[in-house]
């Protein structure tokens, strides 16, 4: 649980917050767990970063690399704006 308690509000601030969007070729569609998340292709915040890290990895759905999917995706529709982080 690493530190989140039940009785808080469900998009509480908390300790930890880990989501597993892909692993290796796995695909799951039971719920709970959905794996790839669909996140990855929904969002420019998930793609373009996995593009950047791995942009040879292939999704195990649409046998498209993250960096194929980034080039189709239309970043208008989620635009991100760079922000420096210290560390």
């Amino acid at each position: 649980m690493a530190g989140r308690r039940r009785e808080q509000e469900k998009y509480s601030s908390r300790p930890l917050d880990i989501d597993l969007l892909l692993y290796d070729d796995l695909v799951v569609s039971a719920r709970p767990v959905r794996l790839p998340r669909s996140d990855v292709l929904e969002f420019s915040f998930v793609l373009r970063p996995l593009a950047e890290l791995a942009p040879d990895l292939v999704h195990p759905v649409t046998n498209r690399s993250m960096a194929e999917h980034w080039r189709a995706f239309d970043a208008g529709s989620h635009p991100l704006k760079r922000v420096d982080v210290i560390l």
